[in-house]
This record gives structure tokens, C-alpha cells and sequence, in this order.
């Protein structure tokens, strides 16, 4: 049977890549900061990236859930991330968008609303509507 991976393996993992390819990454470990997403990625740009780790299948806590959509509505990206090739992804994205509004990337904004879908499940309501592509693309 396989080891269980741990939130400390995947976050670890995607902060080491991230450096690697000089993103700062600071652990949000300040007072207050319990509920906060474990590490802010700042890219070039002034580009901020908020990315809360859990171990696979595992839920934020309500009180984080309340914290992250308060930052999405402030229009922060704040992501869960839950998977090493996963994490990656979203790192190698965000390198790729350059100095793009990543407000406007359709990607973003889809990853965004799974975060605040999730975040609706701990809260048990729908209270923050999904970010309207449709007012934005015209799609």
C-alpha cells in the first residue's frame, strides 16, 4: 500500500520548484495569520499568488473558508491546492502570464471558482456567486 502523502510533502515540493524558478514564496506565519493561506508566491510583476495546501481530499477549515473568499472578493487569487503536479501547474502558469492580469485569464478564474466552490461546501451556502465570465468575455 502506498504512503499517504502529507499536506507538509505536497506544499514543500511546489515551494522548492517555485524558488527554483525565483518566485519569492513567504509562509504567511504572522499574528493573525491563522486562517490565512499557508504561503504567498509573489511573482513579477507585483502579481500575488495565495495558495492554501491540504493534504489530499482534505477541506479547509471554516474558518480559512471564510478567510478565503473574504481575499477573492478583495480580488486576490487564492487557490487549494491538494496535489505536487497540481501545485506546478498553477506555478508554471502563473510564470507563463507574465506581467497579465491573471483577472483575466480563463484558467484562473476557473481554478478560482473551484476554490470558492469548495469553500461553499465547508460554509454549507452559496453566499459569493461564481465570477461572471460571461459579463467579462461577452461569451
Amino acid at each position: 500500500m502506498p504512503a499517504r502523502i502529507s499536506e507538509h510533502d505536497i506544499e514543500s515540493k511546489v515551494v522548492a520548484y517555485a524558488r527554483s524558478k525565483g518566485v519569492l514564496v513567504v509562509k504567511q506565519t504572522h499574528q493573525g495569520a491563522r486562517s490565512h493561506p499557508d504561503r504567498a508566491f509573489y511573482f513579477a510583476g507585483g502579481r500575488l499568488l495565495q495558495i492554501e495546501f491540504k493534504a489530499p481530499s482534505k477541506l479547509p477549515t471554516t474558518l480559512q473558508a471564510v478567510t478565503i473568499k473574504k481575499l477573492i472578493a478583495l480580488e486576490f487569487t487564492v487557490l487549494l491546492v491538494d496535489d505536487i503536479a497540481d501545485g506546478i501547474a498553477v506555478i508554471d502558469h502563473h510564470l507563463a502570464c507574465g506581467s497579465n492580469d491573471v483577472w483575466q485569464d480563463m484558467a484562473i478564474i476557473s481554478r478560482i471558482n473551484k476554490t470558492l466552490r469548495l469553500c461553499d461546501k465547508i460554509l454549507n451556502r452559496k453566499s459569493m456567486p461564481m465570477i461572471d465570465t460571461e459579463h467579462i468575455y461577452g461569451t
